[in-house]
């Protein structure tokens, strides 16, 4: 009847319905208990002759073993396919995969094993959609969740896990006041729990944090503690448990930065080039990219826009095969900032302001008091100081809301900038680098403070204290040991030169 296909000859024949409505009909036809025997048959051939294809495809044998009604076997390859497409990147499906595993578990009676294998099956998909969309309101949701169920096992790695993925939630969400909070938590119960796995990951939560609050001395005592824990081969693992990224190229990327803010810039540099070496070795392409967006991070901080533009096209790379939210964010941002950069100011501003407005937009405000500085100092370049001031204003809002203090101190530097332009007689300007000055080493941001000490003592000799500015200034600069042909640095030295 041509109803189905033959091609080849028996046994190595394959059989082709003539469409997919034809197969539809004739598999609703079949009795409940036939069908359920044909899948159980085929799940069995297909472990019996096909291995390697149930070892690359663990789905195929999920799909006939739910079938079948074997519900406990097809949640574990569901589970196995889940994590699988997780080593390979594939957020979505594996997202999909452990959808599918919790439904089936969700039917079960209750018992403490189910209990623990759902807070895990939660917090494996709530990974997925980590790397998917950094704050959509559902990754917050599967982190509560996950906390709830582990709840009762008190004192317990699972627990301490869920609690982390609330943190990071979180975190990236710009609520950093809660942020501080679960991380200072999950020190306390590593602390009690005593395994230096989670009190890598502890220390690792509180970097993060303590980086986006601007806390430069935290951050940097942190990431020292959490490299003296960091092991390459025992810890490897845990980018499949904790937020997508090694620990150790966390540690390297982030600490780059804080020391570039400490007056460190060439040990920062370093340290920054060490955690693409590791994320490389690692082979893992969210670590990469945020070793690469860290990288690109540094590389703006120092003014350097052609190193910038190459670390931001990487992630870019890496963003689109995978489908990653954030480095996708960050590498447009630093590319539009290199833009900017490299004889293109308005062009580069444009598109800085449109990624910025979309992180805002998408409640992902992790980050945005150091990105806004730098959209604010293009416009500034520009000449649209009125709008560089109501943009500061918008930083200033932001980090009320959410305690974020990164680069805030340029906020009041580049507000004091803007405002010569603006009204020279204001007394806002010297009152605003003193607070610059002020914030700066309250955080033990020393290129920072020197940022802010090089434009009050411009000021100061403008304003007729040459002297006293002078003094001031040459007395930070001679703090510091290295970094001498930083754009900080040899500003400062110019500028001494001509008051001295």
């Amino acid at each position: 009847a041509e109803l189905v296909y033959v091609r080849g000859e028996p046994p190595e024949a394959t059989y082709v319905f003539k469409h997919a409505l034809v197969q539809d009909a004739a598999y609703a036809s079949l009795l409940r208990a036939r069908r359920q025997q044909l899948h159980t048959r085929i799940a069995e051939a297909l472990q019996d002759k096909l291995p390697e294809a149930v070892a690359r495809r663990p789905e195929l044998l999920a799909f006939h073993y739910a079938a079948a009604g074997l519900e406990d076997r097809a949640g574990e390859y569901w589970t196995r396919a889940g994590r699988q497409s997780m080593e390979r990147s594939e957020y979505a499906e594996a997202g999909s995969h452990f959808a599918n595993a919790l439904a089936l578990l969700r039917k079960a009676p209750g018992s403490p094993a189910r209990q623990r294998e759902e807070a895990q099956l939660v917090l494996d998909q709530q990974l997925t959609l980590l790397a998917l969309n950094t704050t959509s309101p559902e990754t917050g949701r599967m982190a509560e969740e996950a906390v709830r169920i582990s709840a009762p096992l008190g004192d317990d790695p699972l627990h301490f896990r869920a609690r982390w993925a609330d943190w990071i939630y979180n975190s990236m969400l710009g609520n950093l006041p809660a942020a501080s909070e679960r991380a200072d938590r999950l020190v306390e119960m590593a602390g009690r729990l005593g395994q230096s796995d989670l009190r890598l990951q502890a220390h690792h939560a509180r970097w993060t944090t303590a980086f986006l609050r601007g806390q430069v001395t935290i951050t940097r005592d942190d990431v020292e503690q959490g490299l003296a824990l960091y092991d390459s081969d025992l810890h490897r693992g845990h980018w499949a448990i904790y937020g997508l990224h090694d620990p150790g190229v966390c540690a390297r990327a982030t600490g780059g930065c804080a020391l570039w803010q400490a007056g460190l810039a060439e040990r920062g540099a370093g340290v920054a080039l060490d955690a693409i070496r590791v994320a490389d070795a690692l082979g893992h392409p969210f670590s990469r990219s945020v070793a690469l967006w860290y990288a690109g991070f540094y590389s703006m901080m120092a003014g350097d826009a052609r190193a910038a533009r190459g670390h931001a096209d990487t992630v870019a790379e890496i963003a689109a095969e995978g489908k990653l939210a954030l480095p996708a964010a960050m590498s447009k941002f630093t590319s539009a900032w290199a833009t900017s950069q490299q004889g293109e100011p308005g062009r580069g501003a444009e598109l800085m302001e449109a990624t910025f407005r979309a992180q805002l937009n998408a409640k992902q405000r992790g980050y945005l008091t150091f990105l806004g500085t730098l959209l604010a100092a293009a416009k500034l370049e520009m000449g649209r100081a009125d709008d560089c001031l109501n943009l500061l204003d918008e930083l200033q809002q932001i980090s009320v809301e959410t305690h974020q203090k990164l680069f805030i101190s340029d906020v009041h530097r580049l507000r004091a900038d803007a405002l010569r332009h603006v009204d020279f007689r204001s007394p806002r300007i010297e009152e605003e680098y003193r607070i610059a000055v002020r914030i700066a080493q309250e955080q033990g941001a020393l290129t920072l403070e020197l940022r802010a000490t090089t434009g009050l003592a411009d000021w100061m000799a403008v304003t007729g204290h040459e002297e006293a500015g002078c003094k001031l200034l040459k007395s930070l600069y001679e703090q510091f040991t290295e970094g001498f042909d930083t754009p900080d640095l040899k500003a400062a030295r110019v500028l001494l030169g001509r008051i001295g």
